[in-house]
């Protein structure tokens, strides 16, 4: 851990409780109705939410192979995952851990000592004790995201959340940790010297307040130390709830995008001069915090490092396809060449086309040597 961040005492809370019938999804927004102003019996004393990428599995193994259980508080799990191919995560994770793990469903009540996965291509979000699974805009290039999970979590429930962003590369997790500690919640990192891939643990690290910097295997123990070990003290719901609009959890609508074909969507800040990489609408620039944002009138979501990094994948793109045009075009104006020779036409356009293949060489050249570089 480093010296400069102390361990709190506990991180044990309560939370109010929701009634499952009273949640309305509305244009992508989600408006929950409280019960009372008390917690009710059967509510959740605590909430786990964990964000990873490349190089967490094995961390997450650790961690949830440190819980018995009696875990007393739900887990709820964003890993980066191929849309491409099945995931057998669930299975991977039931055989480290001795809670129950699945893949959520969308409308599944949270249970304390579960595990719920986020599904590849659905956003996995929160409403009171309800599980959202939403097919919206990809934020940061990924679907499920962990930041909207995060920020759910944190609308829902404020202080009694603990976040916890493990391995992977970029920054995905990062907004969401800033979310839950401006609500008072708990966030722990995994110490980038213990991660597979630095980038997301130094990214939270570089902009969220953060409690616990940690090994995967010192971050298992602390939660089975400190979940459930305290009387929680009781809070009033309306305390939690946020912008000044009861019940309602303004990240659903967000990971839901503009759901409704006829909203129009103003920009909310400055109209910045670049192109949505998904959509290729126009991006408005968001300063929110330490960070800017970038967000497209369908909602596609990116923080500048993940734009940077988009962008310059985009340049090298953009000259790989240039070469292979220009490769073509050689071959063509070769083709046409060959044949002209072939029935011996003697015309000016033969000389045209040797010089055009000439030029056209060169440029490939130029373009071959940029793409030969270590960085485009």
């Amino acid at each position: 851990m480093r010296p400069d961040l102390q361990r709190s005492p506990s991180f044990s809370f309560a939370v109010p409780m929701y009634n499952k019938s009273n949640i309305d999804c509305e244009r992508g927004g989600c408006y929950v109705q409280v019960w009372d102003d008390h917690q009710t019996e059967g509510g959740l004393n605590d909430f786990v939410v964990i964000g990873g990428s490349a190089g967490s599995i094995a961390a997450m193994k650790l961690i949830l192979g440190a819980l018995p259980a009696s875990f007393p508080a739900p887990v709820l799990i964003v890993i980066h995952l191929s849309r491409r191919r099945p995931s057998a995560l669930d299975q991977i994770l039931n055989r480290a851990s001795a809670l129950h793990c699945e893949f959520a469903h969308d409308k599944q009540e949270i249970i304390p000592g579960r595990i719920y996965l986020a599904p590849p291509e659905r956003h996995l979000v929160v409403a009171g004790q309800v599980i959202r699974l939403i097919h919206g805009p990809r934020h940061n290039l990924s679907r499920p995201a962990i930041d909207p999970l995060f920020r759910s979590a944190a609308e829902s429930f404020g202080p009694y959340v603990t976040g916890i962003v493990l391995s992977g590369m970029l920054d995905d997790g990062a907004q969401g940790l800033i979310a839950i500690k401006e609500r008072g919640g708990t966030t722990i990192v995994q110490d980038p010297e213990d991660a597979i891939h630095r980038g997301m643990p130094e990214s939270a690290l570089r902009y969220a307040e953060i409690d616990h910097v940690l090994s995967a295997a010192e971050i298992g123990a602390l939660l089975l130390e400190h979940v459930g070990q305290r009387t929680p003290e009781l809070a009033r719901p309306s305390d939690l709830l946020v912008e000044g609009n009861p019940g309602h959890v303004p990240a659903l609508k967000e990971a839901a995008g503009m759901q409704d074909p006829n909203e129009v969507i103003q920009p909310e800040s400055d109209l910045y001069v670049l192109s949505c990489p998904e959509c290729g609408g126009p991006l408005s620039e968001i300063r929110d915090n330490k960070r800017l944002n970038y967000t497209c009138v369908v909602g596609h979501s990116f923080t500048l490092e993940t734009l940077s990094e988009v962008q310059h994948d985009g340049v090298e793109r953009a000259l790989w396809t240039a070469l292979r045009s220009l490769r073509e075009l050689i071959s063509l104006r070769r083709r046409m060449l060959e044949r002209m020779e072939l029935r011996q036409w003697d015309s000016p356009r033969r000389a045209e086309l040797q010089k055009e293949i000439e030029e056209a060489q060169r440029d490939a050249a130029v373009l071959h040597g940029l793409l030969q570089r270590e960085h485009v």
